[in-house]
């Protein structure tokens, strides 16, 4: 009885982890992309990016641009959190 319920208890485990792969995480293409750097021009424009699995605001420099780029945070959240 012992082994059985072990073995439930990793197939319930593994379930749950797979549910929560699909929820959580970038879900947006950009999302996925290096976020933008300040990089090397001088324009001080506030975004927000999706970074280490969150969205965060920085100061972008204008230059060296890529798609991990929102205007908000709720822009971010919205495309990158579900």
């Amino acid at each position: 009885m012992k082994a059985r319920t072990v073995r439930m208890f990793y197939v319930m485990l593994f379930c749950f982890t797979q549910f929560l792969s699909t929820r959580v995480g970038a879900v947006d293409p950009a999302c996925q992309e290096p976020p933008t750097e300040t990089g090397s021009c001088r324009a001080l424009i506030p975004i927000t990016v999706f970074k280490n699995g969150q969205c965060v605001k920085v100061i972008w420099g204008g230059c060296e641009e890529t798609k991990n780029k929102f205007e908000s945070m709720a822009d971010c959240k919205e495309k990158c959190l579900k």
